[in-house]
């Protein structure tokens, strides 16, 4: 009787150490499946950040600092792409090239900051803003900003750059040395056959801007 008792006690204790043993293996278990759950979630996090790291570092790369709309590398880049696909589908395209009429003026009078940087900025914004949503705006160099026109005639682009001269013809731009207005010469050339590359649409619609500065700027022109 007391070897039973004996023996079930022992039998006891010893299942008691190892539901001890099996409690504390499972709570090491649960404990490490929170931290690798910290662990996969500190992961995610850092993953998002890289993420979103690389997409501003792209858009920075890809913008221009001052006005936020793409830079002349973008643009070359888009430009031969759309050339390309405007030849595969035989859709329309059109460019504009504008330039920021009396820089150098409202540098001397307003300053380069208050003045020009700001007459820059405000040209870049306003056109942006009602714009289409596929048209693509780069700063091409210094006071000159292009547009690409995906599926747009000649006339189409010349119009919209018509509408664009009127949202910026009605913007005063205030400074501490006063308030001033701004406009833009324009040329519009379209890509009309196959065979023309990106560099000579450029050249053409520079052609037409010139013309625009010839009949006394702020006007708009399109490549004959």
């Amino acid at each position: 009787m007391c070897k039973d008792l004996g023996q079930q006690a022992a039998i006891a204790l010893e299942n008691a150490r190892l539901y001890e043993q099996a409690r504390e293996e499972i709570t090491e278990r649960k404990q490490a499946e929170i931290e690798l759950q910290k662990l996969n979630n500190q992961l995610q996090t850092q993953l998002a950040e890289i993420k979103q790291l690389e997409t501003k570092l792209r858009e920075q790369a890809i913008r221009d600092p001052l006005t936020g709309v793409f830079n002349r590398r973008y643009m070359d880049e888009m430009l031969k792409k759309e050339v390309s696909r405007a030849a595969r589908k035989g859709n329309l395209l059109s460019v504009v090239i504008l330039d920021l009429d009396n820089l150098k003026k409202i540098n001397d009078t307003y300053g380069h900051v208050e003045g020009g940087d700001k007459a820059l900025q405000v040209l870049a914004g306003t056109i942006k803003q009602i714009s289409r949503t596929e048209d693509i705006l780069c700063r091409y160099a210094g006071d000159e900003f292009m547009a690409i026109l995906y599926d747009a005639s000649a006339q189409a682009a010349y119009e919209c750059a018509l509408k664009w001269k009127e949202a910026v013809s009605k913007i005063k731009i205030d400074t501490n040395k006063g308030e001033f207005s701004i406009t833009f010469s324009a040329g519009v050339a379209e890509y009309h056959f196959r065979g023309l590359t990106g560099d000579e649409l450029l050249i053409q619609a520079d052609l037409a801007l010139y013309r625009a500065k010839e009949l006394g700027r702020d006007s708009v022109v399109i490549y004959q």
